[in-house]
């Protein structure tokens, strides 16, 4: 049972590790919904996904 805990507090921290990231995502998980179109979600995950890389290597690269 101690194995199953890990893995769910594991999935959890890696899901709310990067706050601004999960609230962005579920921003745009939302909007598509409304919108209900798989097009959008790609192209919104993908920007998203290149803001974080970004933003990350400008923090690593200040140190």
């Amino acid at each position: 049972m101690s194995i199953l805990k890990d893995v769910f507090v594991e999935l959890f921290s890696m899901f709310v590790g990067d706050a601004r990231l999960t609230i962005s995502i579920l921003i745009l998980v939302g909007i598509v919904a409304a919108l209900a179109s798989g097009g959008v979600l790609l192209i919104g995950c993908l920007a998203i996904l290149i803001e974080s890389v970004l933003r990350e290597a400008r923090v690593r690269r200040r140190r």
